[in-house]
């Protein structure tokens, strides 16, 4: 079966749908799948040079495959890269929150961040089963939360299964002039590594744009209003301790709360495992950005 209708078939039983079989499968065979060179992020200011290997869709099609996958719009991500050949999918999504600093680095607590991680995905859980989603446990760090701050990107790995199997949920945060991307690696177990994975090429991969680099800030630009380790936690789906402190973080940590791993993990999973090796999408190639 070829990728694509796989990815079809799929996203049929997801949206449980039969009448919406012809509409989807059209859907997904329109999108523009890139096979090779960069892929141009509108929203961000920022691109990606593709690894070999992959394909992706970017702007309004990255939503769509997105919003298909997880059945609500998410009007943040404007990439979806997928490896044909393995069990590798990565998400980027970009946050125009405004400048963050990094002087609170040394704030972060990881032992107590796991802690709160955990705990909130268990709490979870009851939603989860009353929408019909696999419950999600924690098991702990695959890779602490290490910040980088030449490159000013944040990163980590967080072990976890559910009746799916198990999850690894591998995230970057990187801290460009007006916002930052977070870059979402999802992977087999087996197939994660804490340096020179995939992760990792994919954040060499990527850059923002000239003007719009952590390092172009200027005075007057727009603050935040809160620092990278304030944004880690709410990110990774902990409670803010100092919630009065950051208030500009409240609407971060409802749309987080539910913890990364989610839908998206479980879906796109779903689709690697589909992927035939060395068989490219029918759909049209080129570079494309909707965003």
């Amino acid at each position: 079966m070829p990728p694509l209708l796989a990815v079809s078939t799929l996203i049929l039983i997801v949206l449980a749908s039969p009448a919406s079989s012809q509409s989807v499968n059209e859907q997904i065979q329109a999108m523009h799948w890139v096979r090779s060179g960069t892929i141009k992020f509108t929203a961000s200011s920022s691109s990606v040079a593709l690894p070999p290997g992959f394909i992706g869709v970017a702007g309004e099609d990255a939503r769509k495959l997105a919003e298909l996958g997880q059945g609500h719009a998410e009007s943040d991500t404007e990439g979806v890269l997928i490896d044909d050949k393995s069990d590798d999918t990565v998400v980027f999504q970009f946050y125009p929150s405004g400048f963050i600093t990094i002087d609170d680095w040394q704030e972060l607590d990881p032992g107590n961040l796991i802690r709160q991680i955990t705990d909130n995905t268990e709490n979870g859980n009851e939603e989860r089963r009353s929408k019909g989603i696999a419950e999600l446990h924690v098991t702990g760090w695959l890779q602490e939360p290490s910040f980088d701050r030449n490159t000013k990107t944040v990163f980590w790995a967080i072990a976890a299964y559910s009746n799916e199997g198990k999850i690894v949920n591998s995230v970057a945060l990187r801290l460009g002039r007006s916002g930052y991307e977070k870059v979402i690696w999802v992977t087999d177990p087996n197939s994660f590594k804490p340096a020179g994975g995939v992760l990792d090429t994919m954040l060499r991969s990527h850059s923002f744009d000239s003007g719009q680099r952590y390092e172009d800030h200027i005075e007057g630009d727009k603050l935040a209003g809160y620092g990278i380790a304030a944004l880690v936690g709410a990110v990774a789906g902990a409670k803010l301790l100092k919630v009065g402190a950051f208030a500009a973080l409240l609407i971060l940590l409802k749309k987080f709360w539910f913890i990364a791993f989610a839908l998206v993990a479980v879906f796109f999973r779903k689709i690697k495992a589909l992927f035939t090796p060395r068989i490219n999408p029918p759909g049209r190639v080129g570079p494309e950005d909707s965003a």
